[in-house]
């Protein structure tokens, strides 16, 4: 039986090289694309880090505390709403009766406290705005859908008669300004309330007209805004 053909030693160091060379290619081409998959998912993550902390910078961190600044200031009203002097104050808020200076001056000096009690609903209201139109077609995690919930449950116990209605507090939180971009100032926050402006004149009524809520409706307009305050802080 005759003997099987060998191949030669240079025909084996060929193939061997070839194979080498095949293999060292596909490595390659492997490694590309692990390499580009890598690449992106880590630019999207760090993309998504950068939106998530500008989104704290422009929406949460305000919220978080204009959220807690009007819990404790109407926790506080509420404590002296059967008081003549304090619905006088808020009355005046509204009905002026001075020039443009001297309303700016009082609500500045002797009416600043009740002044700024108006002031700081009003950016309440412009923050949970803010929150809102960013996050109802963007939540990405269920702790902002958490937030959004509970946004939407002080628009509720603020709402009704004797209140601020949902659509006043929209229509004040986009009048105070859109999120990146000026603010309305205090000396504009003013003359527009002097101008008579019906939905920044509203907050006014809403503060004058404390006692004509019951406690409980009071306890859950104070406790909702405190569940936002802890809901943005637990994003932030």
């Amino acid at each position: 039986m005759p003997a099987p053909d060998l191949v030669p030693a240079h025909e084996l160091l060929k193939i061997d090289y070839l194979l080498g060379s095949v293999l060292v290619g596909a490595g390659g081409i492997i490694a590309g694309l692990v390499g580009g998959v890598l690449s992106s998912w880590l630019q999207r993550k760090n993309e998504r880090t950068k939106e998530r902390a500008l989104r704290g910078v422009r929406i949460l961190r305000p919220l978080r505390d204009r959220a807690k600044d009007f819990a404790q200031r109407l926790r506080e009203l509420t404590a002296k709403r059967e008081e003549q002097v304090q619905r006088e104050m808020f009355a005046r808020i509204k009905d002026p009766h001075l020039g443009l200076l001297d309303y700016v001056s009082w609500c500045n000096g002797e009416g600043s406290y009740w002044a700024e009690s108006v002031l700081i609903a009003a950016r309440y209201y412009q923050c949970a705005t803010w929150t809102r139109d960013e996050l109802r077609t963007n939540v990405t995690t269920s702790a902002e859908n958490a937030l959004l919930v509970v946004v939407e449950r002080v628009r509720e116990t603020h709402g009704g008669r004797y209140r601020v209605w949902q659509s006043a507090q929209d229509a004040i939180g986009h009048r105070m300004g859109t999120a990146g971009q000026a603010a309305v100032d205090e000396q504009q926050f003013w003359e527009s309330i002097a101008g008579r402006e019906p939905w920044l004149q509203r907050l006014a009524d809403f503060f004058k007209d404390l006692h004509m809520k019951n406690r409980d409706e009071l306890e859950n307009m104070s406790a909702s805004l405190e569940e936002v305050s802890r809901a943005a802080h637990a994003l932030d």
